[in-house]
């Protein structure tokens, strides 16, 4: 048997034929010799001249014979003598039939009739026989291949579009996620921490000295601080949880789930000393200037009554102030402690508001003096600005 390569486009001609043939002239005891001489074979064809006349399934063939002394009988008749017992609607099929089709209508036949060779069609005068067995099993391989083959593909569509969709929400510069990215989180985000009754943090930022001076510096310098930036921001964030994104011209926002306004301050000055380090040079002056940026970070632990909105605009309302305050500021609002203090709804301890140990003090910023005063009363020289915007 020639080894067979299947797939959906396989022709029934691609299967293992068999070309025996008797003339219908010959004795019976010659077919039983041939029969016994290869017990594999389906059947014969049988011809009268170039006449094709039928074929005699093997099977059939021996439970005919199977009967008392019809051996004996039939061994002196001719092959003839057998078409008034095999008078049989053989199903004659092109060689050209897809093996797929040719299962199908196969199958189609009565039950009684699904044990018959196939009779095959090559050429008008030429005959062979298929086993029907072969038939299906080769049928049942092929929709194995055509299985794994679709697998296959469905998982490299599936690859393709996660790519996509990663594409779709990564931002080709820095790496990081990008505007779209931060909307579904964003999203997810607040509705489970309104179900857990979690808190949720915002921090916006902006690298200022982008907008003041982007014109001495090429985009190759710009683009390549940024990738910098994000690759060194993003191991600062303390879990997998927190997203950071880049929404663009050095545009920045970290969402922080099940973080309060201290967990969030601690990442925003991380940020803040991390970024304070690098240094962006002009190509063409060699004038080096270290990088500058100003923070706005909001904490919530939201209701059910509360909006999204809320935190959105908090944090984007705290970074705009920072930036009129000067560079390297910010400014955090904690939003669940200025509503209960507008509602004075907050504990008391004899007749006395109880306030969050976590509240930074409020530091001024009215004088260069005021502010080198106040620099100089903190470790660090930088980020001196707190308000908890208590009055709005």
């Amino acid at each position: 048997k020639k080894v067979i390569m299947l797939d959906h486009k396989s022709k029934v001609e691609n299967l293992n034929l068999y070309d025996y043939k008797i003339n219908i002239s010959s004795s019976i005891s010659t077919l039983t010799e041939q029969f016994k001489a290869n017990p594999n074979i389906p059947g014969v064809i049988l011809f009268e001249d170039d006449t094709f006349l039928g074929a005699i399934s093997q099977k059939s063939f021996w439970q005919y014979m199977s009967r008392p002394y019809s051996l004996e009988l039939c061994a002196k008749r001719n092959v003839e003598h057998l078409l008034n017992f095999f008078e049989i609607n053989h199903l004659v099929l092109s060689k050209n039939h897809l093996i797929i089709e040719a299962a199908e209508i196969s199958l189609q036949r009565s039950p009684d009739l699904l044990e018959q060779p196939i009779v095959v069609k090559m050429t008008p005068l030429e005959y062979k026989l298929l086993d029907t067995h072969q038939l299906l099993v080769s049928y049942a391989a092929i929709h194995q291949l055509t299985n794994r083959m679709l697998a296959r593909a469905n998982k490299k569509l599936e690859e393709t579009n996660l790519k996509l969709k990663q594409t779709l929400r990564s931002d080709e510069i820095t790496g990081l996620g990008n505007e779209l990215l931060f909307k579904e989180y964003f999203a997810r985000e607040w509705q489970r921490s309104v179900k857990e009754q979690n808190w949720l943090s915002l921090i916006r930022f902006d690298l200022d000295i982008f907008q003041e001076t982007r014109n001495s510096y090429t985009q190759l310098n710009i683009n390549g601080c940024l990738r910098k930036i994000g690759e060194t921001i993003e191991p600062l964030l303390n879990r997998v949880k927190d997203l950071i994104v880049h929404y663009g011209e050095g545009r920045f926002a970290i969402v922080l789930p099940s973080s309060n306004t201290i967990d969030a301050t601690l990442i925003g000055e991380k940020t803040s000393d991390a970024i304070q380090k690098f240094i962006i040079t002009n190509s063409r002056t060699q004038i080096s200037k270290n990088l500058s940026l100003n923070l706005g970070i909001a904490s919530i632990k939201p209701r059910d009554q509360d909006e999204s909105e809320q935190l959105l605009i908090a944090a984007e309302e705290s970074l705009e102030k920072a930036k009129i305050m000067g560079k390297n500021c910010k400014i955090i609002t904690d939003i669940s402690y200025s509503e209960l203090k507008t509602q004075s709804k907050l504990p008391t301890l004899n007749r006395k508001e109880i306030r969050p140990k976590f509240r930074p003090p409020i530091i001024p910023l009215n004088s260069d003096r005021v502010a080198k005063k106040a620099s100089s009363a903190v470790d660090r020289p930088t980020l001196v600005i707190w308000d908890t915007l208590e009055t709005g």
